[in-house]
């Protein structure tokens, strides 16, 4: 549907949830790298087995987050690039604002330690200049930023290489409750650089 005329345009995701939006490769590597048996090995056979085609009820739909949550839950590089990849998939998309839930008890275990929730993790794909950015279509701008946990503070790209710190022209956004993460995306592309990820990671 993305994909049609119609919907080639800036696009508001008012609801979704993360841990129903992980791209199979990534479990099938996860799944791979901890040693933790999947039903398949390959992504189609991975996707044949969690996705449906048709309705279910709601045991047997919560029943599908057991064939794949155990290849993430736990783990802290999984579940961060878990969030890295649906903020990309979602920039691809046409999505301009995107408000995504998860759930705590889902994605950890007893062997994780939780994350205060008076940290704040920001991150920005920016690599251009504020200029740039503002003169550079919609589509192709290499520009998201996005909060999560309770509260964050986020700006427009000032300059090359931008990190996202408290500052002039800012703008709060409080989450609704700790299952809610907001993010802003304003881009379809990635621009990556040879010698280092296009973000920058700062936490609070």
């Amino acid at each position: 549907m993305a994909q049609t005329p119609a919907f080639d345009k800036p696009k508001v995701e008012l609801h979704v949830h993360l841990d129903g939006s992980i791209k199979p490769e990534t479990i099938l590597y996860y799944g791979r790298r901890r040693g933790i048996a999947l039903p398949a090995n390959t992504a189609e056979g991975l996707l044949n087995v969690i996705g449906m085609d048709k309705p279910l009820t709601l045991p047997d739909f919560l029943a599908k987050f057991d064939y794949y949550m155990p290849a993430i839950a736990g783990c802290r590089e999984a579940i961060k690039r878990i969030a890295y990849e649906f903020v990309e998939m979602k920039a691809k998309e046409g999505v301009v604002y995107v408000e995504v839930r998860y759930s705590p008890h889902l994605l950890a275990n007893s062997k994780v330690e939780p994350i205060p929730w008076n940290q704040a993790e920001l991150w920005t794909y920016s690599r251009q200049s504020g200029w740039d950015t503002a003169t550079t279509p919609w589509k192709t701008r290499p520009f998201i930023t996005g909060c999560g946990r309770k509260t964050c503070t986020s700006r427009s790209a000032p300059g090359p290489a931008t990190s996202l710190v408290p500052g002039s022209r800012t703008r709060s956004m409080q989450s609704f409750g700790s299952k809610m993460t907001r993010l802003t995306t304003r881009s379809t592309q990635m621009t990556r650089s040879s010698s280092s990820p296009p973000w920058t990671l700062i936490t609070r």
